[in-house]
């Protein structure tokens, strides 16, 4: 199995909060940017964050 970068990780998890209703699709860009670099608040996500973020989302 490919090891996925923690962008493809975040945008994954996004894309899965999208088709739940939990976030607006006009908003995925940004969501990903700040979980990558932070911003607005929201401290930036670490590669051990998004694997447990991932693994929960995917693999549960």
């Amino acid at each position: 199995m490919k090891k996925l970068t923690r962008k493809e990780m975040i945008a994954a998890c996004v894309d899965d909060q999208i088709e739940l209703g939990i976030v607006n699709p006009e908003n995925r860009s940004v969501q990903i940017k700040y979980r990558l670099n932070g911003g607005a608040g929201i401290k930036a996500m670490s590669l051990s964050d998004c694997r447990s973020w991932y693994n929960s989302v995917f693999n549960s």
